[in-house]
């Protein structure tokens, strides 16, 4: 669908991204922090940079628990969806993890048994009006809020030591701006994309 299919015709106006912003439940409150649904997470409005961030804290939990190296986070990120013809972007935030596997769907390694495929899991997800490093930045920076505040991790962007994604110029210079002290040593030998596998 990136690029290319039948976009929405409909139009999207402010004033409907306000009322979003409005109207939805949102993240801030911890009551809501072990329910199972979207929340808003920030919603960026007063310019042309418009982004509007969501999570599902459920699902961000289960995902954090799976994280082995906590202090070494695998993390990616892509605008995966053209939403509209007004160039609406849907795009999401997510850990690499590792997991045991094996079996028909996994080539073994030499003479190991033992094989553990990676997979992109969204954790987190952005409205954005255009792929630009403003808004991937809003993104980014969104969720090392979430995090803290709905896991207690502060200072998330200092746990990521590899990054992935593909070669989009706004969401390559963010990351690079974002992730500066993640101990990154080459951002184009780790910007890589991955196959996604949503839960």
């Amino acid at each position: 669908m990136k690029g290319k299919g039948k976009h929405s015709q409909t139009t999207w106006n402010l004033a409907d991204f306000q009322l979003l912003a409005q109207t939805m439940k949102s993240v801030k409150d911890k009551n809501l922090h072990n329910q199972n649904g979207l929340l808003l997470a920030n919603a960026h409005l007063k310019d042309e940079f418009l982004c509007v961030t969501l999570v599902n804290p459920v699902l961000l939990k289960a995902l954090w628990q799976k994280m082995r190296n906590k202090s070494f986070v695998k993390a990616g990120s892509d605008g995966v969806y053209r939403l509209t013809n007004q160039s609406f972007t849907f795009a999401t935030f997510g850990f690499l993890l590792k997991s045991a596997g094996g079996g028909s769907d996994y080539h073994h390694s030499g003479k190991s048994k033992h094989v553990f495929p990676t997979t992109y899991r969204e954790a987190f997800y952005a409205i954005m009006k255009s792929e630009h490093q403003i808004t991937y930045g809003r993104l980014f920076s969104d969720f090392d809020l979430v995090m803290e505040a709905v896991l207690n991790v502060p200072n998330f962007c200092a746990t990521v030591g590899q990054f992935h994604a593909d070669f989009h110029g706004g969401l390559m210079i963010a990351a690079q701006n974002h992730y500066r002290l993640a101990g990154l040593v080459s951002y184009e030998a780790m910007f890589i994309m991955v196959q996604t596998d949503r839960l």
